[in-house]
């Protein structure tokens, strides 16, 4: 899936002051004094442009500085490793769309940087664990765990304006499952389809979600469905419509 997410719900490390040689050399003077410094540099000044920050804490990776994090150089082999995986070491990564530019999740860069390191030796190899050290740094700052606690906050505080929002855009009056009409909104809850646990980036999205009525709500959370699929399979198996499903695009 291919994510689209407005710019205003991330920040560069620069609009957080989190300077990245501090980081770097707090966590990493071990490797310092066997590396090159001007190559040092080069890598933060890679991540200070690839780096955005959402929101909610997540990290997210410019594609086009991969070449320099990955230490793949001008082979375009960094393209090729995020398109298509490392074989036998990890898989694709998922690109995300942010004003023009292709990004792709901190967790999906954590696992093409660990699988260059586990399929290369020599220097190569000092210079990409010492990307994973900042990275690691970075992921660990204080100020990104505030952006977590706060985004979780937001959630809670926010579920019940999920349902207002969602009855008063599409004009709903009845159970999207059931097409039981409800006479007052108590009788039903926002049910997000892809769940927070699973779908974090999608937590607030009154898209990801449908208005069904509460026991119906909360057969779905005894039975740990978690996702479109399962909620799909639900409705099918319990003579509900799928109508909702028809329009879910995320």
């Amino acid at each position: 899936m291919r994510g689209n997410f407005p710019s205003t719900s991330f920040f560069t490390l620069s609009d957080l002051d989190i300077n990245l040689q501090q980081q770097a050399i707090e966590y990493n003077a071990a490797l310092l004094s066997r590396l090159h410094r001007r190559t040092l540099t080069a890598i933060e000044n890679a991540f200070s442009r690839a780096i955005l920050v959402r929101i909610n804490g997540l990290c997210f990776v410019k594609t086009s500085e991969l070449n320099n994090l990955l230490r793949t150089g001008s082979s375009g082999a960094a393209n090729y490793h995020w398109q298509q995986g490392i074989n036998g070491y990890s898989s694709p990564a998922t690109p995300h769309t942010l004003d023009g530019e292709l990004y792709i999740s901190g967790p999906d860069f954590c696992g093409l940087l660990d699988a260059r390191i586990q399929s290369t030796i020599g220097k190569n190899n000092l210079y990409l664990k010492y990307v994973r050290a900042i990275y690691m740094a970075l992921t660990s700052h204080s100020i990104l765990n505030d952006l977590r606690t706060s985004f979780a906050s937001d959630i809670n505080e926010q579920r019940n304006q999920l349902k207002r929002q969602r009855i008063r855009r599409y004009g709903i009056t009845r159970c999207e499952f059931t097409d039981v009409a409800f006479s007052d909104t108590s009788e039903v809850q926002f049910a997000h389809v892809d769940s927070v646990a699973t779908a974090p980036l999608h937590a607030l999205d009154i898209n990801n979600g449908v208005i069904i009525l509460k026991e119906i709500h909360a057969e779905l959370t005894r039975r740990g469905i978690h996702d479109f699929a399962g909620m799909y399979d639900f409705c099918i198996e319990r003579g509900h419509s799928t109508i909702w499903a028809e329009n879910f695009d995320l």
